[in-house]
């Protein structure tokens, strides 16, 4: 039984990184049992990521593009947003569709649908969805002669 913390969620000590890194030494000639006790993680973790039973996978259908075209998207709407060019949901679901159309694959018309564009953003959690403000009718009268004059 797993240990469980306050409020009844279990937590790893120990990172995916750390465990590759263990599984790395065990292959290298280390006992399972040293390695454990290095790394602080369960021997019988470790044991069982050795065993041809154990395969990682993600819950739910896979995704259409690739991860690295993922964050080649990511990159684009970090890059423009920094820009001062935020963009929206139809310029990223266009974009895909460009990229789609080079090699076609499961969507129809090659256009994401809303439930992509959710878990693309469930998946890409540096991305979020935000709303305007709007812009005071003070800012909005300044006209150039009033910069020149500022300035």
């Amino acid at each position: 039984m797993p240990k469980v913390e306050e409020g009844g969620r279990y937590s790893k000590k120990y990172s995916e990184q750390q465990l590759q890194s263990a599984l790395k030494t065990i292959n290298d000639g280390v006992p399972l049992r040293e390695a454990a006790r290095h790394f602080s993680i369960p021997r019988a973790t470790l044991q069982f990521r050795r065993s041809d039973k154990f395969t990682k996978i993600s819950p739910g259908p896979p995704p259409i593009l690739t991860s690295t075209e993922e964050e080649l998207l990511v990159k684009w709407v970090v890059e423009n947003a920094q820009k001062g060019f935020p963009r929206r949901k139809e310029d990223l679901q266009s974009a895909v569709k460009s990229v789609l159309e080079k090699v076609p694959r499961k969507f129809k018309d090659n256009y994401p649908h809303e439930g992509w564009y959710k878990a693309f953003l469930r998946r890409h959690t540096i991305l979020s969805i935000r709303t305007p403000e709007a812009v005071s009718s003070a800012s909005s009268n300044v006209s150039e002669k009033d910069i020149r004059k500022w300035f």
